[in-house]
């Protein structure tokens, strides 16, 4: 997985609407559109390097640490979560998809998750192809994304 990197397809989430909205974009088959865009490489406390993404669906954007594991008989494990949603997947790198489960965090509620169906609370994502163009203004929107979260970070860490 490189920057710029665009994955795109549905999920369902424990506790959230799971119907069709007629002639509304962000449904498809009672589930929501999702996106996952690689926006940066970095180093974590550890000095292990991960990725920072964005995930979209039901209308929300959150940013999070993408991690990469080698799993059982050489599959990629996928897992990231932001602070209410976590998501774990495999990457079938011959078919360029993600495939995983999600879990729901209860507002308020650590370490307590809204009761899930492994079936029908999924995610599927597949890796989408830009033209050079496309590719070239998403990398440049990519950047300045990265150099925002960067100055948030530095603001978050003075503060504290």
């Amino acid at each position: 997985l490189r920057v710029g990197a665009r994955f795109e397809g549905s999920i369902s989430i424990p506790g959230m609407p799971s119907h069709d909205v007629d002639g509304d974009p962000q449904w498809e088959n009672g589930r929501s559109r999702y996106r996952l865009e690689v926006i940066s490489r970095t180093n974590d406390e550890e000095g292990s390097g991960v990725l920072n993404v964005t995930h979209a669906a039901y209308g929300d954007e959150q940013v999070c640490q993408l991690r990469l594991a080698r799993g059982d008989e050489g599959t990629i494990t996928v897992e990231y979560e932001d602070l209410e949603t976590h998501c774990k997947g495999v990457f079938d790198v011959a078919n360029k998809r993600i495939i995983g489960e999600v879990s729901q965090l209860l507002h308020g509620e650590e370490g307590f998750f809204i009761p899930s169906d492994e079936v029908t609370h999924t995610f599927v994502l597949t890796l989408q192809k830009d033209s050079e163009k496309a590719l070239a203004l998403r990398l440049a929107e990519k950047a300045a994304r990265e150099r925002r979260v960067m100055c948030l970070a530095g603001l978050a860490e003075s503060a504290g």
